[in-house]
Formats: C-alpha cells, sequence, structure tokens
C-alpha cells in the first residue's frame, strides 16, 4: 500500500493582547505550528485521511532539526493511528513538501 503524506509548517500563531500597540507586537517570534495531512486508500476502495497539527513549545524554528523531529512524530502517530488493515503490511510512503530549505537537507 502506499500513503500520501503531505506536511508544510503552517502559520504562525501569535498571541495578541487586547489594545497591543504596534511597538509590543513588533518583532514576535509567535509559535511554529506544523501540518500534516495523511492519505491512503483502504482495501474497500473508500479514502481514509487524517490531519495532524503539532504546535512547538518555547521555539519558532522551523530549520532542519524541527523537521525532522516532526517527521519522526507523525511516523510514530501513524504506527499508532492507522487503522489495522495496514498494521501487517508493507507500507510505502510518500511524502511531499513545499521544498522549503528545512525539508531538502
Amino acid at each position: 500500500r502506499r500513503v500520501r503524506v503531505v506536511m508544510d509548517y503552517m502559520m504562525k500563531f501569535e498571541p495578541e493582547w487586547w489594545r497591543e500597540s504596534t511597538r509590543e507586537n513588533y518583532g514576535k517570534r509567535g509559535l511554529s505550528v506544523h501540518g500534516s495531512s495523511v492519505t491512503y486508500k483502504r482495501a474497500d476502495g473508500s479514502t481514509f485521511m487524517r490531519h495532524y497539527h503539532t504546535a512547538v513549545d518555547g521555539s519558532s524554528a522551523q530549520d532542519v532539526g524541527a523537521s525532522l523531529t516532526m517527521f519522526e512524530l507523525l511516523c510514530y502517530n501513524l504506527r499508532h493511528d492507522l487503522p489495522a488493515d495496514l498494521a501487517d503490511e508493507t507500507v510505502d510512503m510518500c511524502v511531499q513538501t513545499d521544498n522549503a530549505a528545512n525539508y531538502s537537507s
């Protein structure tokens, strides 16, 4: 079976306070949020799709190390979340990204 994964960093979440001035907002690092969408076809022909969103606490880095960590976490979650019909099979994973530098090292 083949599993298709689309990965990308989403827009940064920037917390905002009520009546925040421009000076207080300038230069905020924000909170990095990474998203992955997983799709595959089941044996009966139906499509299975699941979305994973991961917020990185304490760092806004979107570098190679952070991307590898997100991919490792995704693989861990897939092993536990995919239905039993894939549990005993070898799975080919096709990963699609936006060719950003953090994915292409």
